[in-house]
């Protein structure tokens, strides 16, 4: 389950829903809950968030001083067994450059189960934690925020959290680490670097899946280079414009100063030429994000870092022809390959793996 934290004007409020109100000694979401220690106050919680921002600019956050914390009351979840993590993205803001933020999984008992500190600069910006239980017990786990060394305050906004486990079932791997095995097309523009499929720089091209899927949950993490371009096929044929042919997801630095003059369905996430994603979501040049893109159907649901940016029928969204002007006769295939569109950017894939859905199965290529 995902959930999404937002304080506006001294009340919390889920995005879609009307606001919350909070009383003085924690923050209520409709199924988490967040309690202050440490002498915050929730009525001297909110702050007025300066100036429009890249990620942020919601009216008020959270701060946190040295010494401040958050925890959920509720657990994330009630059986967290070793090895499953929670997945924590939230956006922050520093007051001064040297204050940290421990990121913390805490036990029934209290103690800390896993434990990542995050360096936030002056700007905000989105970060992820990602918090792995080691241990040798199973058990109901919470989620901690707190202020920890350094000067200054802390703003934190936009939380969002997703429970990972160890094993998916009926998931099979598209990558094995170490080689382009079971992958066609332009396997000289790209390399396997560091455990990742790497588009190498000013060379990229269109690689391909061996074989085809038709309904399908594609799980993967991608890091972008600064400026990075690059794109996930969907439903595509071996040779051809994905974008037009098959479907194209773009995989897009989207906060680079050159692409400010997009098209919003040019944007990271969105379905080239057919629809726009919602945008924030993504982690800095150089940081591993995680993707899910979900095709069943004529239905396409992107989720990017535990938060949906995409989730749209993509033949109703041209009904009345693409925003792109152009024809785009993929979204009407019903099978193709997955595949990356590489743009001459350093752009990495790690982690890749589908799920076929019902009774869809991958079949063979016939190009």
């Amino acid at each position: 389950m995902f959930h999404i934290l937002l304080i506006v004007h001294g009340v919390l409020g889920l995005a879609g829903f009307q606001p919350l109100p909070v009383s003085n000694s924690s923050f209520e979401e409709e199924s988490l809950s967040w309690e202050v220690g440490g002498g915050l106050q929730a009525e001297n919680a909110c702050i007025v968030t300066p100036g429009a921002t890249a990620d942020t600019s919601r009216g008020k956050c959270l701060a946190l001083g040295l010494g401040h914390h958050v925890q959920t009351v509720d657990p994330v979840v009630d059986n967290l067994a070793v090895g499953s993590s929670v997945d924590v993205n939230l956006s922050l803001r520093a007051s001064k450059e040297d204050a940290l933020l421990a990121v913390e999984l805490v036990g029934d008992d209290g103690a800390v189960l896993a434990r990542q500190v995050l360096d936030p600069t002056r700007a905000w910006s989105r970060y992820r934690a990602i918090l792995v239980r080691n241990d040798n017990a199973t058990g109901t786990c919470r989620v901690r925020l707190r202020r920890t060394g350094g000067r200054g305050r802390i703003l934190i906004d936009n939380i969002a959290m997703e429970h990972v486990g160890p094993v998916e079932d009926d998931f099979v791997s598209l990558f094995d680490g170490k080689s382009l095995d079971g992958w066609i097309g332009d396997t000289k523009g790209y390399e396997v670097f560091d455990g990742a499929i790497r588009c190498k720089p000013e060379q990229g091209g269109d690689l391909r899946s061996v074989d085809e899927y038709e309904d399908f949950v594609l799980r993967f993490e991608f890091k972008l280079s600064p400026g990075g371009n690059n794109g996930i096929a969907v439903r595509a044929p071996v040779k051809g414009n994905a974008a037009y042919e098959g479907m194209e997801i773009q995989v897009l630095d989207s906060m680079a100063p050159g692409y400010a003059t997009l098209k919003p369905w040019q944007y990271h996430g969105s379905a080239y030429g057919i629809a726009a994603a919602e945008r924030g979501w993504l982690l800095p040049p150089g940081s591993w994000n995680r993707e899910e893109i979900r095709l069943e159907g004529s239905r396409l649901k992107v989720t990017l870092n535990g938060h949906v940016i995409l989730d749209v029928d993509v033949q109703a969204a041209i009904q009345a022809g693409a925003p792109s002007g152009n024809a785009h006769a993929g979204a009407s295939r019903r099978s193709g390959h997955i595949g990356f569109c590489g743009h001459g950017s350093d752009v990495s894939f790690r982690d890749i793996r589908i799920q076929t859905l019902e009774s869809a199965k991958p079949t063979p290529s016939a190009e």
